[in-house]
């Protein structure tokens, strides 16, 4: 195993190449994740061709966790689809089908560190049993490639190992994701209506159901009707003309 001390963001710049390299029609990462902060946390995730477009979002999501110095080692598993097909047996059914023939290279990120495989190391990593230790039957049609040469040819380390790519002054700074213009091909959303609740129905016996008009409120039900000023006067000034009626006649 080859490690090579590079700037913070060397291995985004590394997968960047793969990808030009290779093309993303013939490329399956896988990714695990381990975050000593958060033992109990470990994430994997795979990106191809049906959802490659997310895979730059995601790596600059993890490569925050490097800017907070972080204890954060990434193991890369980068495959390779040739034009080749092999034959594969399938045991239960018993038909023969023809499989791509794929390389498998091997990189392990650490802060500041890439850590590369051989060929020999490939084939331990990738044919051992992570839990129990054990070594199992490799893969029909996999070819185990050494990472040291990958890095070579895509200039980033010389014969002797040492990284000649590019500097990063600005590393330590946190990354900035921009989303502008994914938010700005979603239609605004309307503003929503007003709802106004609907007052219940009031509850009326058989007797006010059969009554004209309106349901009375309870208020108007039980208050007492005023009697108005208005009338009251015309009722005092009738009477008052009838007594002085009565008093005209009795004088005559």
């Amino acid at each position: 195993m080859l490690t090579v001390e590079v700037p913070a963001r060397a291995w985004l710049e590394v997968i960047r190449r793969i990808r030009e390299k290779f093309g993303d029609e013939n490329l399956y990462f896988t990714f695990l994740v381990e975050d000593r902060a958060e033992p109990h946390k470990l994430i994997t995730s795979t990106f191809a061709i049906d959802n490659i477009e997310h895979l730059e979002p995601w790596l600059l999501l993890i490569h925050t966790r490097f800017t907070k110095k972080r204890e954060v080692t990434i193991s890369i598993v980068v495959r390779v689809f040739l034009k080749e097909q092999v034959p594969f047996v399938l045991e239960k059914e018993g038909k023969v089908i023809w499989i791509p023939k794929k390389k498998i290279y091997h990189i392990l990120v650490a802060r500041k560190k890439l850590m590369l495989f051989d060929e020999k190391e490939t084939y331990g990593a990738q044919n051992t049993d992570a839990t129990s230790g054990q070594e199992m039957e490799a893969e029909v049609g996999v070819v185990h490639e050494s990472s040291i040469e990958l890095l070579q040819e895509l200039g980033f380390i010389d014969a002797n190992g040492n990284y000649i790519g590019e500097d990063y002054p600005d590393e330590e700074e946190p990354v900035v994701i921009d989303v502008t213009e994914e938010r700005r091909s979603f239609p605004k959303r309307r503003p929503r209506k007003k709802s106004y609740s609907r007052q219940p129905k009031a509850k009326y016996n058989n007797f006010e159901k059969k009554s004209r008009g309106k349901i009375p409120n309870k208020q108007q039900k039980y208050q007492k009707k005023e009697k108005k000023p208005q009338n009251f006067q015309k009722k005092r000034s009738n009477q008052s003309k009838k007594a002085k009626d009565k008093q005209t006649r009795k004088k005559d």
